[in-house]
């Protein structure tokens, strides 16, 4: 029973264990993050690679292309999505960067906020773009599952 003699141990026992909470929940939270990026970075090789299997082993669908008004029901649709984005993209692209990658926690999923720039093979910016990815735990790890361009991004 907390009384007056011993109000000060219950009160630094209970912030500790406050602390304590907190800091597990910032240690998942990072772990979530890092394997996100993880993910992200795997995903910009395959997209380099022209790898369109590899690049849908990291969609959960349905997967919603909110700018194309497309919501792919299964692999073989985001690999044809993505084939579709290889042929219109920027005349004599080469490869991709990643300029920013910041990620933030939503309620049940995570939005990967990222900036990239698209070269051609004599490193010349083509394109530098912005788009938001979300991203959900599954059986098999993180898995986008919704993506969408920022329009009125300015580099």
């Amino acid at each position: 029973m907390i009384n007056e003699k011993n109000w000060v141990p219950w009160t630094i026992n209970i912030c500790l264990v406050v602390f304590v909470i907190a800091l597990l929940y910032n240690e998942s939270s990072f772990k979530d993050k890092r394997e996100i990026e993880k993910v992200y970075k795997a995903y910009i090789e395959d997209f380099i690679e022209n790898d369109f299997e590899g690049i849908a082993s990291h969609f959960k669908p349905p997967t919603n292309f909110k700018n194309f008004g497309i919501i792919a029901e299964d692999k073989l649709q985001i690999i044809l999505v993505y084939k579709d984005i290889k042929d219109n993209i920027q005349a004599g692209y080469a490869y991709s960067t990643i300029d920013s990658l910041k990620i933030f926690k939503k309620e049940n999923y995570y939005i990967a906020d990222v900036v990239y720039s698209r070269f051609n093979i004599n490193d010349e910016n083509l394109f530098t773009g912005n788009t938001l990815y979300e991203f959900k735990k599954t059986d098999d790890g993180w898995k986008m599952f919704s993506l969408e361009g920022i329009t009125d991004f300015e580099s």
